[in-house]
């Protein structure tokens, strides 16, 4: 297994949710941002339709936008809110061209972001917006979000697991509805397998350069 490693550069993480970016590369996103290299998250969604169900709407999204600057602070990225509807993505308008514009803004040397085979429809839509964005060449890794990956490199994170599970646990909505931080450091612990000497990893599938 390949050792992931990102260009020094800008680094774009793609969300669908709030959380995901925490859940998925957390550890990569506060390694990059130790090293004093810039990250920027981009949120797609709300967050509205997420758990729990009395608070759904504007209330969740108020309250999963607070959390999701907080998780960021505590790996060190940036953040940026796009308001898409959340469980709507593959039908929002304009979709595609948040994806490039922020490309051309950012000029990211790498991006993260979920794959086209997940099976959240939210995580389909950003993946499929983002292979048909234009935009310069660039590194592209798919992270874990709803389903494993089929990996391609692995990072170790020990050092960051910290980080990324206190982030993690920012998300407080979601933590107490799904247990987020104790499956992120379970699943953590089993990815090392595939990198030794590690005892904590993420892994990446190869997404598609342009």
């Amino acid at each position: 297994m390949r050792r992931l490693r990102l260009p020094r550069g800008t680094l774009l993480v793609l969300a669908s949710h709030p959380d995901d970016e925490s859940l998925g590369c957390g550890g990569v996103v506060a390694a990059h941002c130790r090293a004093g290299r810039r990250a920027v998250v981009a949120f797609a969604t709300d967050g509205g339709a997420g758990s729990p169900a009395r608070l759904r709407g504007p209330r969740l999204a108020e309250l999963r936008r607070a959390e999701a600057r907080a998780a960021c602070r505590v790996l060190g990225a940036e953040c940026e809110f796009w308001g898409l509807p959340d469980g709507r993505l593959a039908r929002a308008v304009g979709l595609r061209a948040r994806v490039a514009e922020a490309l051309a803004r950012l000029r990211p040397a790498a991006v993260l972001a979920p794959g086209a085979d997940d099976p959240h429809p939210d995580h389909r839509a950003l993946a499929r917006a983002l292979a048909r964005a234009e935009g310069r060449r660039r590194a592209e890794w798919i992270y874990e979000a709803a389903s494993a990956v089929r990996p391609d490199a692995a990072a170790d994170i020990g050092p960051d697991l910290r980080r990324k599970l206190a982030a993690l646990a920012r998300h407080r909505t979601q933590e107490r509805a799904h247990g987020f931080v104790e499956f992120a450091r379970r699943r953590a612990q089993a990815r090392a397998i595939l990198l030794p000497g590690a005892d904590f990893a993420e892994v990446f599938a190869r997404g598609g350069a342009r």
